[in-house]
């Protein structure tokens, strides 16, 4: 077949589709909640495909999972909390050509620590963020007694990713943040929240004796002076309150209404700081 003359045009749609993505940063909330804040120029929620990749420190996949993609550039990652580990974390863009385009790589700073033999130092240490290694990096360390506010700056750990911590006071609880500053990049990273439990020092007594002797008449707790207290209750075996100390702690002589009821009473302790202690004490004559 011959054919003379000149065809219809053909229309060609050229689609140039190549956006790049970073991740800029990977920092833990107050929440212990993982905020990945990230950039791309082109990255559209209508096209595009964002995907969280989760590795261990040495590069094996824990999860990949698909993530939506945020107006402000920023994805929550709640992590498992029961065991808290550095991972190193990186997004994934599939493309409207179906191409994958991945960003570069951040890990997490997780702070971990526990109290010295003789408790009067918490050691604390933590990793450093191993893309910022070849940086210049101020570790800060933060302290609170509650978690929620009061957080005091301790200390700048400048080479090194360990530091201990000399106990003031005696609180019963202690929390602690490193701040991880990254001068080259002008960018700076928090851990994790730690939480340190220290009660060896409160000492209370589940019996005491009101007969009049002069020894060990009333419940009294050592140490006590050292613990903000807000409530003090101790219940009979019917839940009945039967002795109460607000705004501090008043000793008990374990008298009811006058008189001395042997028996054992339950006591619940509310701090502060927001810890409850539970326990039983025993009056005996």
């Amino acid at each position: 077949t011959i054919c003379f003359g000149e065809s219809q045009p053909l229309m060609v749609e050229i689609v140039n589709d190549s956006l790049e993505i970073a991740l800029n940063l990977v920092s833990f909330n107050t929440a212990n909640n993982l905020v990945l804040s990230y950039s791309s120029a082109k990255l559209q929620a209508s096209i595009h495909t964002l995907s969280l990749l989760i590795l261990s420190e040495y590069g094996d996949t824990i999860q990949e999972t698909i993530i939506p993609i945020q107006s402000n550039s920023e994805y929550v990652y709640v992590p498992p909390s029961s065991d808290l580990k550095p991972v190193i974390m990186q997004l994934k863009v599939n493309n409207s050509c179906n191409e994958v385009i991945s960003s570069n790589q951040q890990q997490s700073d997780v702070l971990s620590g526990d109290e010295s033999e003789n408790q009067d130092n918490i050691h604390l240490k933590w990793n450093n963020n191993s893309f910022w290694e070849n940086d210049m990096l101020n570790n800060e360390v933060w302290h609170s007694e509650n978690g929620i506010d009061g957080w005091e700056f301790v200390t700048v750990v400048v080479a090194g990713n360990e530091y201990n911590y000399s106990k003031k006071g005696l609180s019963l609880s202690h929390f602690f943040r490193v701040k991880q500053i990254n001068s080259v990049l002008n960018k700076e990273s928090w851990s994790n929240t730690l939480k340190i439990m220290s009660d060896d020092a409160l000492l209370i007594p589940d019996v005491f004796t009101p007969d009049g002797d002069g020894l060990n008449d009333r419940w009294e707790i050592r140490n006590i002076e050292f613990y903000p207290v807000k409530n003090v209750a101790v219940y009979n075996k019917y839940g009945q309150k039967v002795f109460e100390s607000n705004s501090g702690f008043i000793p008990w002589d374990g008298s009811i209404n006058g008189k001395i009821i042997q028996g054992t009473y339950l006591y619940q302790i509310t701090f502060v700081s927001g810890d409850i202690r539970y326990g039983q004490v025993t009056v005996l004559q």
